[in-house]
């Protein structure tokens, strides 16, 4: 039966194997398609990136047909500046040629944050405001006053008073001025019991003169 002569006799069987076979040779194509995108048979194990510098880290990926991306930075005194501290993936693990790694580098100076305006509040309220900007290193120092366990300001190690809106690096050491009641009396200020007077020396004439006619009087 000629070709021509089963598409006059069964037109609806010949239209559904032709869908049939566009279909397979779409598919095919697709299956195709997503095989090369892909690179199925390619892949590649990441090398180690960490610790070193950001231009030798990218020439490295960039010979392994491999891309980065920044996506954060760190500071960590005992690293050097600018060197790849994170790595996503990891080391070691295989991927496609073509993939994005996403790096975190170690900062050339700390995250600096905004002291805020801390007084009248609690010590503890204080603390966490601190902690929660990124400083870690916050200590107190005691004051006398009339409530306890107040702020009454922020200052560095030196005493240097540091006002509200000051931008520093967030590993500067604070300190909190806490008042905490009234401060207690020094040691040499323990030996006075009651204040001492002064006579003059008319005075003391005075009382002598009052104590001779006293006698005289008996």
């Amino acid at each position: 039966m000629q070709l021509k002569n089963f598409h006059h006799k069964y037109p609806v069987l010949f239209h559904l194997i032709l869908m049939t076979l566009a279909s397979g040779l779409i598919l095919m194509g697709i299956l195709f398609g997503l095989d090369i995108y892909t690179r199925h048979d390619s892949s590649i194990v990441m090398p180690e990136l960490r610790g070193k510098d950001l231009k030798e880290a990218e020439r490295l990926l960039s010979s392994h047909d491999l891309r980065y991306e920044l996506v954060d930075s760190v500071y960590d005194k005992s690293l050097a500046p600018g060197v790849v501290v994170e790595m996503v993936p990891r080391s070691g693990n295989t991927v496609k040629p073509g993939r994005i790694i996403f790096l975190s580098i170690n900062a050339r100076s700390a995250r600096k944050g905004i002291v805020p305006d801390l007084k009248d509040m609690s010590s503890r309220q204080a603390h966490a405001i601190l902690k929660g900007l990124g400083f870690e290193q916050v200590t107190e120092r005691y004051i006398s006053g009339d409530f306890i366990n107040l702020t009454d300001g922020v200052e560095l190690a030196d005493g240097r008073n540091v006002l509200a809106g000051t931008r520093l690096p967030i590993t500067t050491p604070l300190v909190l001025r806490v008042i905490n009641g009234y401060a207690p009396l020094s040691p040499d200020s323990s030996l006075i019991d009651e204040p001492i007077t002064y006579s003059s020396s008319a005075d003391t004439a005075s009382g002598k003169a009052e104590e001779e006619n006293s006698e005289s009087w008996w």
